[in-house]
């Protein structure tokens, strides 16, 4: 207590206190009738030197830049990433990144999944648009083979897990207004999640103040986005039965017509699939580092998850570049032989370059 005291009545006083004023006493006649109810409510106040840091860190935009001395977690992971990584059928496939011991002691979570798909299927029951839109989302995966059935005699050991999902819908979006996300954070209590069990991976991002400075600085910028990006690396089969959810055909019965999907892909909800997409475009890109040199360098260093900010100075070398980009991901020596597209953006580039592109069939361009 701080010792400042205001008398309100001549039962009912204020004290104050290193956590605000407190009243004490009475505030009218006992009612033997009534329940006594307490509340506090407290605020603290931070440092301001640690407001100030977390000042300095939004300015930066809350992206650290990339430390080329990785500690030694880091180290390891990439080192385990780069041994397991294989070039398969035209992808490549990864692992995911598991911390010690605890896949064997991972919970399947399926009380949990299936609960909650329960629910959605009843917003399917009053919603047949949302049905409709997600079931189509489902069947355009099954058909690109991103993700499998599992059949009911599926006897693959180790660890599985059932991952709930639900729908976001964006309706400034011209196509695809409806994405399923999925919920690799859900776990019984007392139980881990599969994020839990997974190392997020080094942070091999560059850094966003400095991208954004150098990709204003030309005079022709292009970006370059690969379309679908994690859904283009393959999940190595040891893996696949951490990825199940829940669908059905019909959501009037869903329990006499329940199906378990699994993942085929590195899917974009779970922890480490960033460090998995960057792990395995950086690794691509070393492999051919001499193919295209000072495009390799842009590429390395200017990669944003599934997108790259570039430009030129000219309209011959930024076409050369855009063009060199694609052959290295869409090429035979490609990130995935199997449909990836890159899509091109070009601002201020003039009709010479709008020409020049339009006559590249590598690129689907977008002016």
């Amino acid at each position: 207590m701080t010792g400042r005291i205001k008398r309100i009545s001549r039962k009912l006083v204020a004290a104050e206190s290193l956590y605000g004023w407190c009243l004490i006493g009475i505030s009218g006649p006992p009612n033997k009738n009534s329940s006594d109810s307490f509340a506090m409510k407290v605020v603290v106040e931070e440092d301001i030197s640690k407001q100030l840091e977390a000042f300095w860190q939004l300015e930066n935009l809350g992206i650290e830049p990339v430390n080329e001395n990785l500690n030694r977690k880091d180290n390891k992971i990439l080192q385990e990433f780069e041994e397991n990584i294989q070039f398969r059928d035209g992808r490549y496939v990864v692992k995911l990144p598991w911390k010690d011991n605890l896949k064997e002691s991972l919970d399947n979570n399926y009380e949990i999944a299936h609960e909650r798909f329960s629910k959605l299927c009843h917003k399917f029951k009053s919603d047949q648009s949302l049905y409709t839109e997600y079931k189509n989302v489902v069947d355009s995966y099954v058909e690109q083979n991103i993700v499998e059935r599992v059949p009911n005699s599926n006897a693959i050991g180790g660890a599985e897990f059932y991952l709930p999902h639900r729908a976001v819908i964006r309706h400034d979006r011209v196509s695809s207004k409806l994405r399923i996300v999925f919920d690799a954070s859900s776990h019984k209590r007392g139980k881990f999640s599969l994020n839990d069990s997974l190392h997020i991976g080094p942070n091999l991002y560059p850094d966003l103040f400095e991208l954004l400075l150098s990709f204003r600085k030309h005079l022709i910028a292009f970006t370059v986005d690969i379309k679908q990006a994690f859904l283009n690396v393959e999940l190595d089969d040891s893996d696949k039965n951490v990825t199940k959810f829940f669908w059905t055909d019909n959501p009037e019965s869903f329990s006499e017509s329940l199906e378990v999907l699994r993942f085929n892909r590195v899917l974009f909800g779970i922890n480490s699939s960033p460090f998995l997409l960057t792990a395995t475009i950086k690794y691509h890109l070393k492999k051919y580092s001499s193919l295209f040199p000072q495009t390799h360098e842009l590429l390395n260093k200017f990669v944003y998850v599934e997108d790259v900010l570039g430009g030129q100075s000219t309209v011959a070398s930024a076409y050369t570049t855009s063009v060199e980009c694609a052959q290295f991901l869409v090429n035979q020596i490609c990130l995935c032989t199997n449909g990836l597209l890159i899509l091109l953006n070009c601002v201020n580039c003039g009709r010479r370059m709008v020409s020049l592109l339009k006559f590249h069939r590598t690129l689907l361009v977008k002016i």
